[in-house]
Order: structure tokens, then C-alpha cells, then sequence
């Protein structure tokens, strides 16, 4: 992919990438409070 295409599909996307980062960070979180309790 060049830079125009990567552009052009995260700004269709950015909205469901953004949720899936919060998603990971959420779900990391809880693991990580879960495997060192």
C-alpha cells in the first residue's frame, strides 16, 4: 500500500480503529489486573 491508499482507508475507517484500540486497551488492562492480582 502506498501512503494515498493508506490515507484515504483510515480516514474511511479511523472511527472502528479508534474503538478497536480503546477495545485493546480496555481488554489489556482487565488481563493485566487479572494475571497480577
Amino acid at each position: 500500500m502506498n501512503k494515498e491508499e493508506i490515507v484515504k482507508y483510515v480516514e474511511k475507517h479511523w472511527r472502528g480503529f479508534i474503538r478497536g484500540c480503546i477495545i485493546g486497551l480496555i481488554v489489556g488492562y482487565l488481563a493485566m489486573r487479572f494475571i497480577f492480582n
